[in-house]
């Protein structure tokens, strides 16, 4: 047994445990208190820092949880609740988090601004002025973090040249299948696949909803698997996070298994998702390896190496470090080793450089969290 949890370690909740903290917070505070206690009954000790989940399970329960100085969870969490005005002013723009040192709490707010210096009216000073009014604004709405207005790194890269953006439609891996999994292609007519189904997942009324890219429906009434009678109704959508949710309308499906598979060599089961803060913290430092199930790629392979907020092409963004996806994979699962779902691909993004003429290219991805969050869905219930 470990005798202490400190910052730094990473800890795997068993599903006991998981269990556990479900009846724990019937009787107890929920969030950071709530975990602090099932990790104290599970390892025998309180940890030194405060619990950060990286991972949920297939329920949604804490999994994988890395503990971390107060300060750092101060920050990533204030990252995770930006307002949706930060920044809004004139800028065409990303933020994500850096670590500016290996000292745990030397992390702060990268702002990447996409255009030249010459085309920005606004200061570096007017920059950060703005950008701390946000960061107040949001943490006080939240409740877990404490508003002492404690100042933080704000790093502002002014890129040379824009970034571009386009989405991804239309492939190959489009059969009608008896079982609607994961991966599949998919179309708001039928006749033809211009996209990918994500997953099959629940809705919060306990149907089962079918998940894809918004880009690929364009909202319309009905979804279609290649030539068979419409296999979902329209749910609800978030265009500003891409993704999309058709309540299933077929038959035949085998309910308990189509909501955890995903279509593809070596990527049969999900076993939970990532959150968006767990990626924000564990990418400063790391790189998380990834595979896609799409319907023109089959399966591809990529590394996750950022997660932005107010992203080129979605709010809650996953950029990959290439573009190994192809057009059709839209809406595709990328999942991890592990069976986490990480991310929902929407497209790709390619920065232009006026001087040189060449374009770098990677694919990008609406994080798993944020997409199941917006459209009201659980893997399982």
């Amino acid at each position: 047994m470990v005798n202490k949890l400190q910052i730094g370690d990473t800890v795997t909740l068993e599903q006991k445990s998981r269990r556990s903290f479900i009846k724990s917070l019937t009787a107890s505070a929920t969030g950071v208190y709530g975990l602090k206690q099932v990790l104290t009954k599970t390892y025998g000790k309180e940890p030194e820092g405060r619990p950060l989940v990286l991972t949920r399970d297939l329920y949604g329960n804490p999994e994988k949880i890395r503990i971390v100085s107060p300060e750092r969870y101060q920050i990533v969490k204030e990252f995770e609740n930006l307002s949706e005005n930060a920044l809004r002013e004139g800028l065409d723009h990303t933020i994500r988090l850096k670590q500016f040192s290996e000292k745990e709490d030397d992390i702060g707010f990268e702002i990447l601004i996409n255009s030249d210096q010459s085309e920005v009216s606004l200061s570096d000073r007017r920059i950060r002025q703005l950008f701390n009014e946000s960061r107040y604004s949001a943490q006080e709405s939240a409740n877990s973090i404490s508003t002492n207005n404690r100042e933080v790194k704000i790093n502002i890269n002014r890129r040379r040249g824009k970034v571009m953006t386009r989405a991804d439609a239309c492939g190959d891996r489009g059969d009608d299948k008896y079982e609607l999994l994961g991966g599949l292609g998919i179309a708001p007519y039928s006749g033809s696949t211009n996209g990918t189904l994500g997953i099959v997942a629940f809705g919060s009324d306990g149907n089962l909803v079918l998940i894809t890219a918004d880009h690929v429906m364009e909202g319309d009434s009905k979804m279609y698997q290649v030539d068979s009678n419409p296999v979902g109704e329209f749910r609800n959508r978030d265009q500003s996070e891409d993704v999309t949710a058709y309540e299933f309308t077929g038959i035949g499906i085998a309910q308990h298994r189509a909501v955890k598979d995903i279509f593809g060599s070596n990527m049969y089961y999900l076993t939970g998702y990532w959150t968006f803060s767990g990626l924000s913290d564990y990418l400063m430092d790391s790189f998380l390896d990834c595979t896609l199930s799409g319907r023109t790629s089959c399966t591809v392979e990529n590394t996750v190496s950022d997660v932005f907020y107010n992203g080129n092409r979605v709010e809650h963004e996953v950029n990959m470090t290439e573009r190994n996806a192809q057009g059709g994979d839209s809406g595709g699962p990328w999942v991890d080793n592990d069976g986490k779902l990480v991310a929902f691909h929407s497209g790709f993004v390619y920065n232009e450089y006026p001087i040189i003429g060449r374009a770098d290219e990677r694919d990008v991805a609406t994080v798993a969290e944020s997409a199941l969050n917006t459209l009201n869905a659980d893997l399982m219930t």
